[in-house]
């Protein structure tokens, strides 16, 4: 087991009568063994204390391997195509998940699911994110996210400017940051998939991005085609990140950067964002608020993106299933516990959503995550979604479209060229995935 921070190990009890008509007996110490994310130093004790240990506190037979690693996507796949691995398996998302299912990697939870009731503690469409297209429950949100436009408060102030809401408004922006000589959209361009919903959802609908995404529409349908055309015109304007050589260029935390030092007036970007933001706003002196990303077309609706940022699978070849199942369980039935964790990580990770009330928060979290949170819940719950594409497009499809939209900005490829490709690959790709279908939203676009 390659370990590069530290192993946290505790005992916790198997799930009573459910466990004890298969496991090896109610006395043994079972263990289980999760590999995770590489959690900054600083939240660790958090893990600790508000999961770890209330977990051996209230289950003692069985012994939780906690396994911090750097790269853990890359060697989590290595070790289990070799036949090892851990119990619990951490993904990037749902998507992730179906090489790993297809190949008899993962356990069907559905069984677990019904004994916990897990989906009546999640939200409906992140419990639905996880299920397979012949209906067997594969992953379980950990952590949850959207993607916002975040806009530099300060520099809109001094120019008089307000959170854009349509075309007309965005349009309005970036011409006073071409007047001001400033970046419109801060952008890191090895990350274009983030950006597909906003401006090709954002521009045709959201509702038609869904049924491109499941095949019920092309993606060279017209106004999808459209779509493309218009974001390409706004990088051939430099809206996008400056220059296509800064543009190009610049990094993640560059992108993030200029928009807390007032280079930059906007970024669309997830809520992953909003610890570097925070820690920034002292140093710069300059304050940072966000929107929902605009429509770019009247008549098309704003909504909050249903992205699972972090998920978790049980591996088919689990010794102590039922156990593993009481870990999982101990993440899920508790939202105030949860909130206190998700708090104590700046909301980068161990965040699963579930059923939170605002008392389950405390009174010193930052009123802007407050909002994003509940105004999150309220309209995805009215069915106002939109689709980050790395939950819900298969996985070459990302890579592809993310990789070959730069000979658009190049001018080596008409976006009518690019769609009709893409179409293509994705077909293919989709066809052969056996994706999920999402929620379906309750939107429609004219």
């Amino acid at each position: 087991m390659k370990k590069s921070v530290a192993v946290l190990a505790l005992a916790v009890l198997a799930a009573g009568a459910f466990a004890a008509g298969t496991e090896e007996g109610a006395a043994d110490v079972q263990k289980v063994v999760w590999w995770t994310s590489s959690l900054q130093t600083e939240y660790r004790p958090a893990v600790q204390e508000l999961f770890l240990d209330p977990l051996q506190e209230a289950h003692p037979e069985v012994e939780l391997e906690l396994v911090y690693m750097e790269d853990y996507y890359r060697t989590t796949q290595t070790a289990i195509q070799a036949g090892a691995g851990p119990d619990i398996i951490q993904l990037g998302g749902p998507g992730y998940a179906l090489e790993y299912w297809s190949a008899g990697q993962l356990s069907d939870m559905s069984d677990l699911a019904a004994h916990y009731g897990w989906e009546s503690r999640l939200l409906g469409w992140a419990y639905e994110s996880g299920t397979s297209s012949d209906g067997s429950l594969i992953t379980l949100p950990m952590h949850y996210e959207t993607l916002l436009l975040f806009y530099n408060e300060t520099l809109f102030e001094k120019y008089d400017l307000q959170p854009p809401a349509s075309r007309a408004d965005v349009e309005r922006v970036c011409n006073v940051a071409d007047e001001e000589d400033l970046i419109c959209f801060s952008h890191y361009v090895a990350r274009n998939r983030w950006q597909f919903p906003a401006m090709w959802g954002g521009y045709a609908g959201h509702d038609r991005f869904y049924e491109a995404s499941i095949q019920e529409l092309r993606w060279d349908h017209p106004l999808l085609v459209e779509a493309m055309e218009y974001w390409n015109s706004q990088v051939q304007a430099g809206w996008w990140g400056g220059d296509l050589e800064t543009y190009y260029s610049m990094g993640y935390a560059d992108a993030n950067s200029a928009l807390m030092e007032g280079d930059a007036l906007m970024m669309i970007n997830g809520t992953w964002v909003t610890e570097s933001l925070i820690s920034m706003e002292a140093e710069s002196g300059n304050r940072w608020n966000f929107a929902q990303t605009p429509p770019l077309r009247d008549g098309v609706e704003p909504v909050y993106e249903l992205s699972i940022g972090e998920s978790i699978a049980l591996s088919a070849s689990a010794e102590h299933r039922d156990a593993a199942g009481t870990v999982l369980n101990f993440l899920f039935e508790d939202a105030t516990r949860a909130a206190k964790i998700a708090e104590s990580t700046r909301f980068s990770s161990w965040f699963p959503p579930l059923h939170y009330k605002e008392a389950d928060f405390g009174s010193d979290i930052d009123p802007r995550i407050t909002r994003w949170i509940s105004e999150f819940s309220l309209e995805t719950g009215r069915g106002k979604t939109g689709y980050p594409v790395w939950g819900y497009w298969p996985p070459q499809s990302k890579t592809w479209a993310e990789q070959e939209i730069v000979k658009v900005h190049n001018g080596d490829m008409t976006a009518a060229d690019f769609m009709a490709a893409f179409q293509e690959v994705y077909a293919a790709d989709y066809a052969e995935a056996g994706m999920p279908i999402p929620p379906a939203p309750n939107t429609r676009s004219p």
